[in-house]
Parts: C-alpha cells; sequence; structure tokens
C-alpha cells in the first residue's frame, strides 16, 4: 500500500516539473519536492527506474534522474570512526560528484521553479556547503600523497578555498533571507557553479574517504562569533593557514569575514601530522611554493582546537622560518592546558571559547 502511495506522489511530482517545462510553475511544487525526498531517503524498496519516466518531458526526466542519483549516492555513504566519534564519510571522487550534482539540482530545478525553503531545500544548501569543505580535504590528502607538483598544489588549494567560501556565503544567505532561494541566494549559488568549473574533476580519487560533514562541535557557531569579535578592527592577514583537518572551516569561515568586508586574504590549508600513517614525511613539503611566498607576510594559522598544541607548533614554526611579518593563531576552542605553553606564549591566539578537551587527541580513521 505505501509502495503504490509513494509511486503517486512520485508521478504528482513528475506531473509538476512536466507542468514547468510547458510554462507554468505549479503551486504544490514545494510539498511533492519534500516528500519525494523524503521517500527516495528513507524508502529501500522503492526504486525511480526509468519506466516510471515513460511519456514525461525532458526536463522532468533528467530532474529525476539527478534527484535519484544523488538520494542514492547519500544513502551509500558509511560511517567511520575519527577522534572518538563517528562521521559520515565517502571517497573522495563520490564527495565531488555529490557536490556538483547537488549544485545542479539547486540550479536548475529549486532556484528556476522558486521552490521554498523547506527540509528538502535546506538539506542541499547544507550539502553544498559541507560537501565543498570535503573538496577541501581531498585536496590537501592529494597533495600530502604527491599527486600534485608544487604550482597544481597551491591553485588546487586556493582554487578549493575559494569554491569552500562562495559555499558558505550560499548558506549564510540562504540561512538568513526568507521565501524563496531567489536574489541573493541565486547570485551566490551561481558563483558556486562558476568555481566548480575551475576544478580538475579528474582528480579526486575513488579509493580514498574523506568526511562529508565538518566534525560537530558544542557551541561551535557561538565560538565562532565570540572569536571573530576578537580579531582587531586593523588586521588583515595575508594568508589564513587552515591545520587540516580541523582548521579548514574555520579558515573558510574567516576567509569568507574578511571578503565581507573588501579584503582579499588568500586561504590556503597546510596538513602538518605525525598521527596517521597517510603523513611520513609531517613537514610542509608539498607547500614550497606557498612557503616562498611566506617572506614579509600576515599569517593566520586557523584550528578547530588547541589540546597539546604540537601540530600547531609544527605549523607556527615552518611559518615563522620564513621570516613574516606575523603569525597570528585563530581558534574556535582551547583546552586549558595549552595557556602555559612556552612556545605558544610567543603568539597572539585569539579563542572563541576557553573548554578542556576530553576526547581522544588523535585524527586517525578507523
Amino acid at each position: 500500500m505505501n509502495l503504490q502511495k509513494n509511486r503517486e506522489v512520485y508521478q504528482h511530482f513528475l506531473r509538476d516539473l512536466d507542468s514547468f517545462a510547458t510554462g507554468s510553475r505549479p503551486e504544490d511544487i514545494t510539498n511533492y519536492s519534500d516528500r519525494v525526498w523524503h521517500i527516495l531517503l528513507n524508502t529501500s524498496d522503492f526504486v525511480a527506474d526509468e519506466h516510471m519516466l515513460e511519456g514525461h518531458s525532458d526536463y522532468a526526466r533528467n530532474v529525476s534522474r539527478l534527484l535519484y542519483r544523488l538520494t542514492q549516492n547519500r544513502r551509500a555513504r558509511i560511517k567511520r570512526e575519527i577522534g572518538g566519534s563517528y562521521r559520515e564519510m565517502t571517497s573522495e571522487r563520490r564527495a565531488f560528484e555529490e557536490l556538483a550534482d547537488t549544485v545542479s539540482l539547486l540550479r536548475d530545478f529549486v532556484v528556476p521553479m522558486r521552490v521554498s525553503p523547506a527540509n528538502f531545500t535546506t538539506a542541499l544548501v547544507n550539502d553544498v556547503y559541507n560537501l565543498s569543505l570535503a573538496h577541501v580535504q581531498s585536496v590537501v590528502n592529494m597533495a600530502i600523497d604527491e599527486y600534485f607538483d608544487n604550482t597544481e598544489t597551491f591553485n588546487a588549494k586556493t582554487t578549493s578555498t575559494r569554491l569552500a567560501r562562495r559555499a558558505f556565503d550560499t548558506r549564510e544567505s540562504y540561512d538568513s533571507t526568507p521565501g524563496s532561494l531567489e536574489g541573493v541566494v541565486g547570485i551566490r549559488l551561481k558563483l558556486v557553479s562558476d568555481s566548480l568549473q575551475d576544478i580538475d574533476h579528474k582528480k579526486p580519487r575513488d579509493f580514498e574517504l574523506v568526511p562529508t560533514k565538518p566534525k560537530e562541535i558544542m557551541h561551535k557557531r557561538k565560538a565562532t562569533g565570540n572569536l571573530i569579535k576578537q580579531l582587531p578592527l586593523d588586521y588583515v592577514p595575508d594568508f589564513i593557514v587552515p591545520i587540516a583537518q580541523g582548521g579548514i572551516e574555520l579558515g573558510v569561515q574567516l576567509d569568507s569575514h574578511y571578503h565581507s568586508q573588501g579584503h582579499r586574504t588568500v586561504c590556503y590549508p597546510v596538513m602538518f601530522s605525525i598521527k596517521t600513517r597517510r603523513h611520513l614525511r609531517p613537514r610542509m613539503f608539498a607547500d614550497r611554493l606557498f612557503l616562498e611566498q611566506a617572506q614579509d607576510k600576515s599569517h593566520l594559522v586557523t584550528e578547530d582546537w588547541i589540546t597539546t598544541g604540537r601540530t600547531l607548533i609544527g605549523v607556527v614554526g615552518d611559518l615563522t622560518a620564513r621570516q613574516p611579518q606575523d603569525v597570528r593563531v585563530a581558534t574556535i576552542k582551547r583546552d586549558p592546558s595549552s595557556l602555559d605553553h612556552p612556545i605558544l606564549g610567543k603568539y597572539e591566539i585569539y579563542a572563541g571559547e576557553i573548554s578542556k578537551y576530553t576526547g581522544p587527541k588523535t585524527d586517525q580513521t578507523r
């Protein structure tokens, strides 16, 4: 019975798409988009096959195929333990394909059909942001595994963070703009779509996993807001340097903060860790072109949570050795045990919250 009802809902959705293809906008499109999204994500025995698409417009068939592929890839994500908590993961390649499909669905269906904000649209906009962060992590992973030469590394990293910054701006506009996804949200989404064209789609790998959502930190938004309030008004870094994995999200958000004020900071993520099997050479050997530009520049290094400070000391040490103008640090949270660290005491550190870290001090994937 439920299967037949789901088929009826899906056929109604397809007829709405047919109506739009002929020039009219169905009033119930938001409702049926939400219901179809729920069916495809949560009903294992429902298959939107080609037989269901017979007799419908090219537009309806194309949107249906895209939506079905996207939801099935979402269902295929796996859960792995990272640093004591479970995170959704997928392959680097599939994460990028999901990102491209999500942007296409928003650009070609949600925006032109003026679908109102609902669970469906919120999930898509959040995925654009989350999967863009996943792509940044993928690029950092590939750089550490020497998939790029020096010039390719610099370009790939800065291109990936520009994409993530634009995705963050899109999500923020969506959250603050009631009504449809037209206007500012549509414009920002167009910039995300443009950024995707600058990326080598063949690079992401299908044999390495990447998280599809950033790590959850209690009161993360509030702490990030507190941190931004601490930044001096006359301080503008040349480079924002997120430490992967945890510092990527904060780095992208601070990059957005400075760009919104008309500054042209460059967000360049680095990997510096001896905690996993991947990092046989923990120094930033993949970032020589970036390090060559570090002299006389101001650098803001970002972390999600300073605990022991070992990783942070490695990064600021490499930067300081290049005779920069200055090196400062921004972190969402800081463990009080790091406050008296003799080396970290030499640097200006902005922390959104002082909070004891009780989890395992490892980023190893299990």
